[in-house]
């Protein structure tokens, strides 16, 4: 994108400088958004969006950056293996695809505008499973796509039962009662 006054204006560094420096931006709506333009069917989350309509995301990640976000967060709300079977047959493109794509929609449009991106780490089926084993792989499954893919922070969108669980994938070490 085209530098304008919103983008020079954007800090620099990591988070934890930006930070100090002020307030992180970060983008997000992509649900309603995308639904609102006929890409995606809101209820069950739709992230395999970012595979069968990767210029949409591309193009939201695009204007919330104009608009003034400093933080890109993947479209990844709901791609656990548990979750996404269920979710309009997003199954069919797997957790690793859907987001593998995300990390790569978010970080072509976040670095060029000196942005950083988020992995977001989706909630589990934990509430009805109850099967920390299982949970923990999921969780680690969805970390590994963002170690690979050199995510800059993780946005942890989980649920009250699943905190108390730790998860361990080198840099990602965490227990989700901090968070």
């Amino acid at each position: 994108p085209k530098p304008g006054l919103l983008m020079s204006m954007r800090q620099t560094g990591g988070l934890l400088e930006r930070l100090d420096a002020g307030p992180v931006i970060g983008d997000g709506g992509f649900v309603i958004a995308l639904e609102k333009r006929g890409y995606v069917t809101a209820g069950k989350w739709t992230p395999e969006a970012v595979i069968e309509h990767p210029e949409a995301v591309r193009q939201l990640h695009r204007e919330f950056v104009r608009a003034g976000s400093d933080v890109c967060q993947t479209f990844t709300f709901y791609a656990s293996e548990d979750r996404i079977d269920r979710a309009h047959g997003a199954g069919k493109h797997g957790v690793y695809p859907i987001n593998k794509a995300a990390c790569e929609i978010a970080k072509e449009v976040a670095k060029p505008a000196g942005c950083l991106v988020a992995g977001g780490l989706s909630q589990t089926n934990y509430k009805h499973d109850k099967n920390a084993a299982r949970v923990k792989d999921q969780f680690e499954k969805q970390l590994h796509v963002f170690k690979e893919q050199e995510v800059d922070l993780m946005i942890c969108e989980v649920r009250g039962e699943e905190f108390g669980l730790s998860v361990s994938l080198p840099p990602f070490t965490f227990s989700l009662a901090v968070l």
